[in-house]
């Protein structure tokens, strides 16, 4: 089954308290126990059956024979899950009751590894990446991964396509293949740790920026974690010329060539012109690169580009661009430094 077993949490509005959810059975057919521990009435037990679908948790249900029965009436709740891995939503009964309430998920059950108590410390790692493609396999593959570090817990895969839509992969497998490229797509994960710290992964990619966090209280699983990560990633990186390669981008690189032609140039004149022409040509590029080569192209289609396909409509295009630059600035200083005479090689007017 996707959703967590147990789930525990408070309750809020007419009744206040906490509460313990155990759910069976697949999520379109799920059965279980609601334990409610009322501040005022004690514990009281639903039992409650319901589905899991796009995200959200409904449940329905009645007070067992063996709890109080008399003023409690039939129960529903709805709660949606969020991109922290929790279930937020309300609740209300035939007798008028309700109000709020949040769960938080605690495995399926199984024992968890027995480890060595630490000190309370934490090690969080993080790495930016450059130009991501992504196709729907390609997350399924990097989530697919990032749970196998996680045994308590399963990864949220949060999409934005205006509102925010978080999802477990089996959900996200059914999308329809209809469905909008996102904006932004968040990867998370989250479970207790030793020492009481929780160990976290968290990857986004987006327009501003793609990046990968993880956060536990082992520095080894830390750092072997985001390296796992960035290994998986980097088949979907791409270069573009506006990334830096080796602490240098390529807009750096025409900047650093119009310096050196400056002292060949006679007068402020042409080397304002030479300067000024090539920080146009740098902000055009960058330009140009936001608006036709996004910091990550994602893609919910399940038909794979083909990597021509991918080379051509990305670094190929950032590529042709660069050189298209570099040739109106070396045209340019050259003109400015009297090495041709462009009036020869253009046509006579009439």
């Amino acid at each position: 089954m996707a959703i967590s077993r147990y789930w525990a949490g408070k309750v809020f509005g007419t009744n206040v308290g906490h509460t313990f959810v155990e759910l069976n059975g697949d999520d379109s057919e799920l059965s279980g126990k609601l334990r409610f521990n009322d501040s005022v009435a004690g514990v009281i037990v639903f039992k409650v059956q319901g589905a899991f679908n796009d995200g959200t948790l409904k449940l329905s249900g009645e007070v067992l024979d063996n709890t109080l029965t008399s003023a409690q009436g039939q129960l529903s709740v709805s709660a949606t899950l969020m991109a922290d891995g929790n279930l937020q939503g309300h609740w209300e009964t035939t007798s008028e009751a309700g109000g709020t309430l949040v769960l938080f998920p605690h495995g399926n059950g199984e024992p968890a590894e027995k480890k060595e108590p630490q000190a309370e410390q934490m090690y969080t790692v993080r790495h930016q990446f450059g130009p991501v493609q992504l196709e729907r396999e390609d997350i399924v593959l990097l989530v697919e991964n990032m749970q196998a570090g996680f045994k308590n817990a399963k990864v949220v895969i949060s999409l934005v396509q205006g509102t925010e839509q978080a999802l477990y992969l089996e959900n996200f497998k059914k999308l329809a293949p209809s469905s909008p490229r996102p904006s932004i797509v968040k990867l998370y994960a989250r479970e207790p740790d030793v020492g009481g710290i929780d160990k976290i992964v968290t990857v986004e990619f987006g327009p501003m920026s793609n990046f990968a966090m993880t956060q536990g209280a082992v520095e080894s699983w830390a750092l072997g974690e985001l390296e796992k990560i960035k290994r998986d990633v980097s088949g979907f990186e791409r270069f573009f010329v506006t990334k830096k390669f080796y602490s240098v981008s390529f807009n750096q690189l025409l900047f650093l060539g119009a310096i050196v032609a400056l002292p060949s140039l006679d007068g402020i004149y042409k080397r304002a012109t030479l300067i000024g022409a090539v920080l146009a040509l740098t902000l055009l590029l960058v330009k140009l690169h936001d608006a036709y080569l996004p910091n990550a192209s994602i893609r919910l289609n399940p038909k794979p580009e083909s990597k021509f396909w991918k080379f051509l409509s990305g670094p190929a295009i950032s590529w042709a661009m660069a050189i298209v630059a570099g040739t109106i600035a070396t045209t340019l200083a050259a003109y400015l430094g009297g090495y041709f005479n462009l009036a020869a090689v253009l046509p006579p007017s009439n």
